[in-house]
């Protein structure tokens, strides 16, 4: 597995022309960094052992929700370009994961489907990393982890605000 980025020489860095006061939010800001790319990597090793990806997953839990969609449906639903859902569909249906069909109605369009291979596949992997979160957040009490999820919700909306302006 990758290791993330290790920001302990930008660290060093901001520690040489900031004030110890203002290092807190650095070093906090950093660790949350760190964090976060091991937490990636993680899950992407872990969907790797499947040979699939985040974006290949999200159309799996998508259509097990759905039932069924089209190609620009899954687009808009998972907030991608038409491009990219049709990359993850043809790796999805190469995969034997997805069915693609012929719209009843429209003959322009396809209807895509589970594989019902792919039921057990999701039903497997779910349980899998299920377990796994559960082991990592075990040393959490419960009052910690409602506090944690509080602080990143705050953190989160922070983000999305500074992005957008």
């Amino acid at each position: 597995m990758e290791r993330a980025i290790d920001h302990q020489p930008l660290l060093e860095e901001f520690r040489q022309v900031m004030h110890t006061e203002e290092m807190r939010e650095v070093e906090t800001y950093l660790l949350f960094l760190q964090v976060a790319g091991e937490g990636f990597n993680d899950r992407q090793a872990f969907f790797d052992q499947f040979a699939l990806s985040e974006g290949k997953m999200a159309v799996l839990a998508f259509l097990k929700a759905s039932g069924q969609s089209t190609p620009s449906e899954l687009a808009v639903a998972l907030k991608v370009t038409p491009g990219t859902i049709t990359g993850l569909l043809v790796g999805l249906e190469h995969s034997g994961h997805i069915r693609r069909e012929e719209h009843p109605t429209d003959r322009r369009k396809a209807t895509i489907t589970l594989a019902p291979s792919a039921l057990a596949l999701f039903d497997q992997i779910f349980s899998e990393r299920f377990y796994k979160i559960k082991a990592l957040l075990a040393p959490f009490t419960q009052e910690e982890l409602e506090q944690l999820r509080t602080l990143l919700v705050k953190l989160h909306h922070q983000l999305v605000q500074a992005l957008s302006s």
